[in-house]
């Protein structure tokens, strides 16, 4: 590919992931600016939302549960209300090598949701690979996972730290108005802990000062188990 059609290299970097069941943000906050990195806040929160796309037989979950030493995820993802009007959106290709991630971001201009064709279907989207690339042909959308994130970021910037609550799950559904009251999930705080390879000496550290349980916990898996629980195949709206 070339000029307009390039997409940028895949970034990589290493995350651990921390469940902190029974600790009110305000409080993690003020844990992790004691921490020995210092951490402090580096952007406004906001809501995060991500549609989440998977083949009808859920390749992409069933990878992610069965702990797959390679797998990918494909999300849409927007900031701010559920139904986005005009916020920043982008495609998202996330791949776990081993205990390395990378991904793959590229803007996605004139996205909106709403009507009979709320314009979140691969095929409707504009651009470049991957939406025409032939291995994502048949994906569709499966869940929209949505929670509010908090930014912090060390001291000396190598480590950044989110920390997600007021998590639900939505059907693709929603996009089109019909979201119901969605599925709220009240196991506490998620956090989680990135870096880029280069700190990667140095995390153990970091991590252990943290006084939280290590989790392999997925939103996107959490989403389709709760949405789709019993169902070994299923048929999102194409």
């Amino acid at each position: 590919m070339t000029g307009h059609d390039a997409e940028p290299g895949p970034t990589a970097r290493q995350e651990r992931k921390f469940v902190a069941a029974g600790w009110p943000p305000a409080v993690l906050t003020a844990l992790l600016a004691g921490h020995p990195a210092r951490f402090r806040r580096h952007h406004p929160p906001r809501w995060v939302n991500s549609l989440y796309y998977d083949t009808p037989r859920l390749d992409a979950y069933r990878a992610t549960v069965e702990g797959a030493t390679q797998r990918s995820k494909l999300r849409l993802r927007w900031y701010g209300p559920l139904l986005p009007s005009g916020s920043e959106t982008a495609l998202e290709l996330k791949t776990k090598v081993g205990l390395i991630g990378y991904k793959r971001r590229r803007p996605v201009e004139g996205f909106c949701a709403g009507g009979d064709r709320p314009g979140w279907r691969l095929a409707d989207l504009p651009g470049p690979a991957p939406t025409r690339a032939l291995r994502w042909r048949g994906w569709r959308p499966v869940v929209v996972v949505r929670y509010r994130r908090a930014y912090l970021l060390s001291a000396d910037g190598r480590f950044r730290v989110t920390i997600d609550t007021d998590l639900v799950y939505h059907r693709p559904s929603a996009l089109q108005g019909r979201a119901g009251r969605g599925w709220a999930v009240r196991h506490g705080p998620v956090v989680e802990l990135k870096y880029a390879l280069d700190a990667d000496a140095d995390a153990p550290g970091v991590a252990a000062a943290l006084p939280l349980r290590l989790s392999r916990s997925s939103k996107y898996a959490g989403g389709i188990a709760r949405l789709y629980a019993g169902h070994p195949e299923v048929e999102p709206p194409a």
